[in-house]
């Protein structure tokens, strides 16, 4: 199942008594508004780690120039190298140790990245959706009742976020390090967020 930016713009203005559109080109300011809370609700969300927005053990490599040059749609990087503290500025990769732009080899980073509302999952843009809406209704100093009743979905429909985050990190007590030293067989290799076994 699929939710589209438009059944989550109809459900917003919903909330505030709007009736629905067919469309979203339009100059509707409404509509308009509705769109920008829709996508503020899907960058906040979007600024942590889950697993649909981390890419794992990415290599970039440096230009010519010695630039490495960052995805535009990259909110952070995180280099692997436990040593490394790398940031973003300007569009590149920026080294505050070196004070320095200048990279002579790749660098192996995870990566989170924002994507677009109509290519989250269900759980992700359900909970985008209701999150947005009850802040659109707070907005207009809507009804308190109402407001509430959009906070309970809103709830609900975090802890199904969660809930699929667990499951897709195959998140196990018996993965985490003091268990696999017990084990004494496998030797854990940490590797992002996820755990490798060597």
């Amino acid at each position: 199942m699929h939710l589209t930016e438009l059944e989550a713009v109809n459900l917003i203005r919903g909330a505030v008594g709007k009736a629905p559109v067919s469309t979203l080109q339009t100059e509707n300011p409404d509509v308009r508004a509705a769109q920008s809370r829709l996508k503020n609700t899907a960058l906040e969300l979007q600024a942590n780690s889950w697993w649909f927005n981390t890419e794992l053990s990415v290599s970039l490599a440096p230009d010519a120039s010695g630039d490495i040059i960052y995805p535009s749609s990259a909110l952070e990087v995180r280099p692997q190298d436990p040593f490394a503290y790398l940031t973003i500025r300007g569009g590149k990769l920026y080294n505050p140790n070196t004070q320095s732009f200048t990279f002579t080899e790749a660098v192996v980073v995870d990566m989170l990245m924002v994507l677009d509302f109509n290519d989250l999952p269900y759980v992700a843009a359900n909970y985008t959706m209701y999150a947005a809406a009850r802040k659109f209704l707070s907005d207009f100093d809507g009804d308190p009742q109402r407001i509430s009743e959009l906070a309970r979905d809103e709830q609900g429909a975090y802890i199904a976020l969660k809930t699929a985050e667990q499951r897709n990190r195959r998140v196990n007590v018996l993965h985490q390090a003091g268990p696999l030293r017990l084990m004494g067989r496998l030797q854990p290799r940490y590797t992002g967020n996820r755990i490798l076994f060597t």
